[in-house]
């Protein structure tokens, strides 16, 4: 062999080396990642309680806020989580470039969850108290979000509700039937006309769904009504405001059936139960 192709062949075996290590460890550590929205709006409590929960379900977690939306910045993102708050002022900080933006994310594959005001943002329609509320919208979901429960208000609007799982779905199908969880005067999902929605669980109390999902194009969409990100009954969640109240068990395996169902494409990648 003369120098060159010595050379060369030398040049070639290095180039592969170097492949199949960034290969090996591509595959090898690969980890999902859920962006949880830090803008206005969005409870920083409640924030924080998602990231614990994300991370316990093995799963990378980051922050992603407005400006990154608006200039369509999802890199390294498979889901979106809108944790509970206030709605107007995510409306007001996402612009309707961003709201489509977050739309094209999810169709073409990307996940959303939301909870409380993050779930009310993501429906076609609101209703609060009364009144029709629909600026603004993500538009994801064909459902209208009401809220909140008069029959779950006791004065302040904090109450565990009673939940009925729906067995027969398939996030739902290996939980218990009754869900104790936190609403914080949370609201419930009306399907809106020739709507393909999936109820996983329904408010007790009022017969009304209190846990959807759906697809929207190619990616999955879970909302929540009430806040299962609660861990009432133990200290991993980060937060003891509530712990005076009994969730009855963790409310965070159903949760997590849900982020996996979402994110099913991403099976072989998904930390094993």
């Amino acid at each position: 062999m003369n120098e060159m192709n010595h050379r060369l062949f030398l040049f070639l075996f290095l180039l592969l080396l170097v492949l199949s290590s960034s290969l090996i460890s591509a595959n090898s550590t690969f980890i999902p990642t859920i962006a949880i929205y830090s803008g206005s709006g969005a409870d920083p409590y409640l924030q924080a309680i998602a990231h614990r929960m994300f991370s316990w379900m093995g799963l990378k977690t980051t922050s992603i806020n407005a400006h990154a939306i608006n200039r369509n910045n999802f890199e390294g993102i498979q889901m979106l989580y809108f944790p509970g708050g206030s709605t107007p002022p995510m409306r007001r900080d996402i612009t309707e470039a961003g709201r489509e933006n977050l739309r094209t994310f999810v169709r073409k594959g990307g996940a959303y969850m939301g909870t409380c005001a993050g779930a009310l943002i993501a429906c076609e329609k609101n209703i609060w108290r009364g009144y029709d509320d629909n600026y603004g919208l993500f538009n994801l979901v064909a459902a209208t979000g009401i809220g909140p429960v008069p029959e779950l208000d006791d004065g302040d609007g904090i109450v565990m509700a009673e939940l009925k799982v729906n067995q027969s779905s398939k996030i739902g199908r290996s939980h218990p039937e009754t869900a104790w969880v936190l609403s914080i005067n949370s609201p419930y999902f009306e399907e809106n006309q020739n709507a393909a929605i999936m109820v996983i669980a329904e408010y007790d109390a009022i017969q009304k769904p209190a846990y959807i999902a759906s697809t929207y194009g190619e990616g999955r969409v879970f909302l929540t009504g009430p806040h299962p990100e609660f861990e009432e009954d133990s200290d991993r969640d980060g937060n003891s405001y509530f712990d005076s109240f009994d969730d009855q068990g963790s409310d965070w395996d159903l949760v997590k059936s849900a982020v996996y169902w979402c994110l099913e494409d991403l099976e072989g990648f998904l930390p094993k139960p």
